[in-house]
């Protein structure tokens, strides 16, 4: 049985152009760059087998990015295999009025 070991995620919000952006980053096994944008896609998994061992049905971000984006947000991750992957979310300025 193989295992994986992820450290803590370390989430970081800050500003940019105006918009808060959250970004989530971790040190686990990292995506390919070929799956990258896939990773969006429901039910897909990067990797079979293990997600087979450790459960889940490949909903996960497609349940993040749809809210996301129909709130003219935006959702992007980076990766690098054997290094971790950062998943960030940039949220919508304010319009005036408090919406």
């Amino acid at each position: 049985m193989a295992q994986w070991q992820v450290g803590l995620p370390q989430r970081t919000l800050r500003i940019e152009e105006g918009r808060p952006v959250l970004a989530v980053e971790d040190t686990g096994i990292g995506i390919p760059a070929d799956s990258l944008e896939k990773v969006f896609n429901r039910f897909h998994r990067v990797d079979e087998a293990r997600s087979q061992e450790l459960g889940g049905t490949g909903l996960g971000l497609a349940i993040v990015k749809h809210p996301m984006r129909l709130r003219r947000g935006s959702v992007r991750v980076e990766s690098e295999p054997g290094r971790g992957s950062s998943f960030i979310l940039g949220f919508p300025r304010r319009r005036n009025g408090g919406e």
